[in-house]
């Protein structure tokens, strides 16, 4: 998704707007043949192996394909915000929280993250800057550090507000399959 209102800082063009891959999981229908889907989708696998994670051919209990099951009109969204980790990591607790009941939408914070990979094949690797100000021993006077901790801190959560202004835009104004089936309260 991109936020047309906000300007990329991370990245070295200036003319880049903010940019994140949002992961959703939710409970879902079954039918008889479905098959289960990968723990991670092929062009994450790599990375996951750079991390030394060997996750080629675990299954995950999701399936590959399939709609949202019709048990409830709508479904409880929680947004999970992984610090400095793709969401997709801990797809086991999103899948968790997916049999109970709720929508779980993993942000992947762009540059924060390890790696970033778009539907387009895009590849993006983390920007220590992204994180520089909130991690890490601070140097200088204590209000620069604080202001630069903050000032990261306003960012991410700027991308919080946009996923969820994006998701109120889905259940609300669009034919997705996703509308009318969010509770966003």
């Amino acid at each position: 998704w991109i936020d047309p209102d906000r300007a990329e800082i991370y990245s070295d063009n200036p003319g880049d707007q903010r940019e994140l891959v949002a992961w959703i999981w939710y409970p879902a229908g079954s039918a008889p043949g479905m098959e289960r889907a990968p723990y991670l989708p092929e062009a994450w696998t790599s990375v996951a192996e750079q991390l030394g994670m060997n996750v080629a051919g675990l299954p995950s209990n999701a399936w590959a394909s399939g709609g949202m099951a019709d048990d409830q009109a709508s479904y409880p969204v929680l947004i999970m915000s992984p610090s400095g980790f793709p969401p997709l990591l801990l797809s086991g607790t999103a899948e968790e929280l997916a049999s109970h009941g709720y929508v779980v939408v993993g942000v992947n914070h762009t540059y924060e993250t390890t790696v970033t990979i778009f539907a387009d094949g895009r590849v993006l690797a983390r920007n220590p800057e992204a994180i520089a100000g909130a991690l890490g021993p601070q140097e200088g006077r204590y209000k620069e550090a604080f202001a630069k901790r903050g000032a990261v801190c306003d960012y991410k959560a700027a991308d919080l507000g946009f996923v969820a202004d994006r998701l109120e835009q889905i259940n609300t104004e669009s034919d997705d399959w996703l509308a009318g089936r969010l509770d966003l309260n």
